[in-house]
């Protein structure tokens, strides 16, 4: 999907819809954002995500929709890098770890919890 977005843009293309597979998104293989690229003073502190899967059908919520329930978790592997990552930029403030059902699954918490 976010190929088609730069292929059109780069043509001067003013599409202004592009619309991703539904159930496709796999977070192991997102890459470490680019805390680099953030001012700093002007956040309180940063969250990171790590898992997301919602065992509800709340009306007002899109997570569902846009992503079935198939759980999706970052490997732990992944959350080192992120957290070693905003380590090597100095960041030393507090960290607030955002999961949609944290015990959704007790032997993913558990590996979270060692870390």
């Amino acid at each position: 999907m976010i190929e088609a977005f730069i292929e059109a843009w780069s043509a001067g293309s003013l599409k202004a819809c592009f619309e991703a597979e539904k159930f496709k998104i796999d977070v192991t293989k997102t890459p470490i954002p680019r805390y680099d690229l953030l001012k700093r003073s002007q956040y309180l502190y940063y969250g990171r995500a790590v898992r997301a899967r919602l065992p509800f059908t709340c009306e007002f919520c899109d997570i569902i929709e846009l992503y079935g329930r198939a759980p999706r978790a970052k490997t732990v592997e992944q959350i080192l890098a992120e957290l070693d990552t905003l380590y090597r930029l100095g960041y030393r403030g507090f960290l607030d770890f955002v999961d949609d059902n944290f015990i959704g699954n007790k032997k993913a918490v558990k590996i979270c919890c060692r870390i």
